[in-house]
């Protein structure tokens, strides 16, 4: 590796490296904390998948249109965003239609560079460790491609779009001037004119209800925003906590929870972790001697 002007080892050789890690499946490190670092390492991820060929490069292309095609709402997307941002621990989540283009952003852990591979790279997982992660098994994120061939990626340091080809930097002159990622991760997909309308957006709201939140372990708001950003449709449920159940079954946990809407309704949430049974395993997930379930 190089030396800095300053003696240390050269940073935008040890994003390069950590790229080469991640791409290996060996755990990098190195995380980059400054754009240059970002741009080094994502430049680099693009490397690897220019050097795919034949049969790999054909591979990718046939899984990244599959992933897309997994639900017949190709609003489903949404639903993945919001799936995404409780497994990295946020709160709410917001969706905004602009005029050409679709936004979603939360304020849960920021963008990491294993994320961003995962993300280019349909059905590889970064939760298959995680024994508490419900998000889909590398799926989600590609559902965006129902609706573009593209999709920005903004969470400082990272400014990226994925899609042809599959990860590229977004330099600031091909960036959004009022997006800078910063405090938030945000993905930006690119619509056609009259590729999606509001109404339609509410309408899915609508169907898709509070009711969605009622097993998230974090998010408890999803809004959706005008082009002006005005809230034009909110889901939202809050949670309490009515303590720890007396129980038959053996369960190290077994809460009951009440979670009511804006609008009044209510519901009430068994959630207990369970021992799997016996030779039962979770699909490309990680097993803990413990499942939570909830009903």
């Amino acid at each position: 590796m190089q030396q800095s002007a300053t003696g240390g080892i050269d940073q935008i050789e040890r994003a390069r490296d950590a790229a080469d890690r991640v791409v290996d499946g060996e755990v990098a490190s190195f995380e980059p904390a400054t754009e240059p670092e970002a741009c080094a390492a994502v430049q680099r991820l693009g490397e690897h998948f220019e050097q795919l060929q034949g049969g790999f490069k054909a591979a990718l292309e046939g899984a990244s249109g599959g992933a897309s095609q997994n639900s017949s709402d190709r609003l489903q997307c949404l639903a993945e965003l919001v799936q995404n941002a409780d497994d990295v621990g946020a709160t709410e989540v917001q969706i905004q239609l602009r005029t050409s283009e679709l936004r979603g952003s939360h304020d849960g852990e920021g963008v990491r560079l294993k994320d961003v591979f995962a993300i280019a790279t349909p059905y590889l997982t970064t939760k298959r460790e995680d024994a508490d992660a419900t998000g889909k098994f590398g799926i989600g994120l590609s559902a965006f491609r129902a609706l573009s061939d593209t999709l920005e990626v903004h969470c400082a340091p990272y400014h990226v779009r994925i899609g042809e080809p599959p990860v590229a930097w977004l330099d600031q002159s091909e960036r959004r001037l009022d997006l800078d990622g910063a405090g938030r991760t945000t993905f930006v997909i690119p619509l056609s004119n009259e590729q999606l309308a509001l109404a339609g957006l509410v309408d899915w709201f609508d169907r898709w209800d509070d009711a969605a939140l009622l097993f998230l372990r974090h998010v408890r708001r999803v809004t959706l925003l005008s082009s002006l950003g005005d809230p034009v449709r909110s889901l939202g449920v809050v949670c309490r906590s009515e303590g720890q159940l007396s129980r038959d079954v053996d369960a190290p946990r077994l809460l009951r929870q009440r979670a009511q809407a804006d609008d009044g309704r209510s519901w009430v949430i068994y959630d207990a972790d369970i021992p799997p049974p016996a030779g039962v395993g979770r699909a490309h997930k990680a097993m803990g001697p413990t499942t939570p379930i909830a009903v």
